[in-house]
């Protein structure tokens, strides 16, 4: 019994680990899959956690990861599974939708008031800590995928956050997709492109039209 509970459950949060959720997640999407429901994934990153630890050190870091987990514990709602998926990174699946509009709203909702509610003052060995986070969500549907995919899409969707200077929320898209597919097909091509030594670099002369 105790040999099961730590091989799918984090040592430091006591929370689900990766491992865990993501058998959790395949059950899901079959599910999903039989009754065509949707449900949602939240990836949630700290910004500025590596502060913490680089400033304060790694026992203080992990106290308020623990702070962190009470938090979500406490505001998450009942019929979410919320794990850890390592180091400052948390991940929650909701409970199922017959709409998907009401799915994308309760999953802004959700997110909205986690938000909120990590950013309020942290006390921690009376270091009072200020953090906020940025929230990637995915929308899960019963198409056949495994699920790596849907936390690829949500921790595609929280680095969109992150681009636009964290603490905030945003759902990936297909228009979202087909950008990062565009830059990957881009960096395969240019990979080849210097093997194949079909690159070549030309100086182009700046004249200063004053000089003349």
């Amino acid at each position: 019994m105790q040999a099961n509970h730590q091989a799918t459950h984090d040592a430091l949060t006591g929370l689900h680990n990766r491992q865990y959720f993501i058998e959790h997640l395949q059950k899901r999407m079959n599910t999903l899959r039989e009754s065509g429901e949707f449900s949602f994934l939240l990836l949630i990153d700290l910004d500025h956690f590596k502060n913490v630890n680089d400033s304060l050190g790694h026992d203080i870091g992990d106290r308020l990861l623990q702070s962190v987990v009470a938090r979500l514990q406490q505001y998450v709602p009942k019929g979410c599974v919320v794990a850890r998926l390592g180091g400052d990174e948390f991940i929650i699946t909701g409970s199922s939708f017959d709409d998907r509009e009401k799915c994308e709203r309760t999953a802004l909702e959700i997110s909205e008031q986690l938000l909120a509610k990590l950013k309020e003052t942290y006390i921690v060995d009376q270091h009072h800590l200020y953090i906020s986070a940025s929230i990637g969500v995915s929308i899960i549907r019963g198409r056949r995928a495994n699920a790596n995919s849907f936390i690829k899409e949500a921790d595609i969707a929280m680095y969109e956050v992150k681009a636009k200077g964290r603490d905030g929320v945003f759902i990936f898209n297909e228009e979202m997709s087909e950008r990062v597919e565009t830059h990957l097909e881009i960096e395969r091509l240019l990979h080849f492109a210097l093997s194949n030594n079909e690159i070549t670099l030309h100086y182009q002369p700046q004249l200063d039209e004053m000089e003349k």
